[in-house]
């Protein structure tokens, strides 16, 4: 029973681990912390916009950096999306310079979804730290050690 505890601790810290890593990066790669990388800008063309609901949008579009196209999309709400691309053809696009996959449309830089993925991740590891260091696990194996026999 022990070990198995040891187990879940583990494969709870590696989840939280890659949340963390994964939020971190995305944040860094998009200048949101630190300017680290250069972005440049480049006109693009809409493909399409799809209505995945009545309060959605999703917009596809392309565009070309040093001789190749990169075809991109996002989800956008309906309001930004009348405000900012409605009926335009052509739009701005901001790319990474060193990643140029990594972009967004002139006025719908959206990440804020990595901050909230952060800071969860965060207090999870938080949770988690303090029920390695500070939590009787003996205590508690005892307690369902009954419940794990069961199953």
């Amino acid at each position: 029973m022990k070990s198995y505890v040891k187990i879940m601790l583990s494969f709870g810290y590696l989840i939280i681990i890659f949340i963390v890593l994964y939020s971190l990066i995305i944040l860094l790669i998009n200048n949101e912390i630190c300017e680290l990388f250069t972005f440049g800008s480049e006109i693009g063309q809409i493909i399409s916009n799809e209505d995945i609901d009545n309060k959605n949008i999703y917009v596809s579009y392309e565009f070309i950096v040093n001789n190749k196209q990169y075809d991109s999309g996002t989800r956008v709400f309906r309001e930004l999306y009348d405000t900012v691309v409605a009926s335009k053809e052509n739009v701005t696009i901001f790319y990474n310079e060193s990643f140029p996959s990594v972009n967004y449309i002139q006025g719908l830089k959206l990440v804020s979804g990595f901050y909230f993925s952060l800071t969860i991740g965060v207090v999870m590891l938080l949770v988690l730290l303090v029920i390695t260091f500070f939590v009787d696990k003996e205590k508690w194996i005892e307690k369902y050690r009954s419940f794990y026999r069961n199953l």
